[in-house]
């Protein structure tokens, strides 16, 4: 599970963040986004989650919890769209 630190303030360095992330443990090690606004004290855009997938074909799951959650689960159908068409385009590569 990898959660981003607090002091990321933007999108970029959200997206940045865990692109360094998956390349420290390894492009073919799974992985569960895990976005928890009222602990980590920042949130991640949906724009933010939506880049992560497609750009990351280890990740597994998205974890979030408590406010404001409602907005992403909204954009799973989307999000999880993203995902498949990522994979797919991995995998013709």
């Amino acid at each position: 599970m990898i959660a981003p630190p607090p002091a990321l303030l933007t999108d970029d360095q959200i997206v940045n963040y865990f692109a360094g992330a998956v390349e420290a443990v390894g492009e073919d090690v799974p992985w569960v986004l895990h976005d928890y606004p009222l602990t980590l004290t920042m949130v991640m855009t949906p724009g933010a989650i939506a880049k992560i997938v497609s750009i990351h074909h280890s990740r597994l799951r998205l974890k979030h919890e408590d406010w404001p959650g409602l907005e992403k689960d909204l954009d799973a159908p989307r999000l999880a769209e993203v995902g498949r068409i990522a994979t797919l385009l991995h995998s013709l590569r």
